[in-house]
C-alpha cells in the first residue's frame, strides 16, 4: 500500500479549473481538494513548467487563482472515456483565496 503523504484529508469536488500551460490554457476538472493541492482532471496532457497557474472556479462569481506544481500525473482509462489526470500541490494562493478555499471544502466535507 502507499504511504499517504497529504497533510490535509481533501474532499470530493467539481470545479471547473483553468490550467495555464505556455502554449495557452487548457480547460479541466478539479475532483478533489484540500489546502495544500488538488486532483485535476484534463483531456489532454498539459505541457507545463516548473510552476504553473492554476484557475478553480468553486463559486459562479467567485475564482481561485494559485502557482501549483505537477507532483505526479497518469493516463487513466474508464469504460467510457480516457483522459489525463495529475495531484497538484499549491505553491502560492493569495490569503483571501485561501480563506474562500478554506470556507469551501469545510461546505464540502
Amino acid at each position: 500500500m502507499p504511504v499517504e503523504r497529504r497533510q490535509s484529508s481533501r474532499v470530493e469536488v467539481s470545479w471547473p479549473a483553468t490550467v495555464t500551460t505556455p502554449h495557452g490554457p487548457i480547460a479541466g476538472t478539479t475532483q478533489n481538494i484540500c489546502l495544500d493541492g488538488a486532483f485535476i482532471r484534463c483531456p489532454e496532457v498539459p505541457d507545463l513548467d516548473e510552476s504553473f497557474r492554476l484557475l478553480l472556479r468553486p463559486a459562479e462569481k467567485h475564482f481561485l487563482l494559485a502557482t501549483a506544481e505537477r507532483i505526479w500525473s497518469d493516463t487513466f482509462i474508464s469504460d467510457e472515456s480516457i483522459f489525463y489526470g495529475m495531484g497538484v500541490r499549491f505553491k502560492y494562493i493569495p490569503d483571501d483565496d485561501r480563506e474562500f478555499l478554506d470556507t469551501a471544502i469545510a461546505a464540502h466535507a
